[in-house]
């Protein structure tokens, strides 16, 4: 929930900035995006 929210900003804040103001590291924020959507996520 946290990535999507710091994807969906991206534009007006950048990554590495949204990161830290939510506590989350920016290669977790990477990894998420290079991992592919579950069956559960693209239903």
């Amino acid at each position: 929930m946290i990535y999507r929210l710091i994807d969906a900003k991206k534009a007006e804040i950048p990554v590495n900035r949204s990161c830290g103001l939510l506590g989350v590291s920016g290669s977790g924020y990477y990894a998420w995006k290079r991992r592919k959507a579950s069956v559960r996520q693209q239903a």
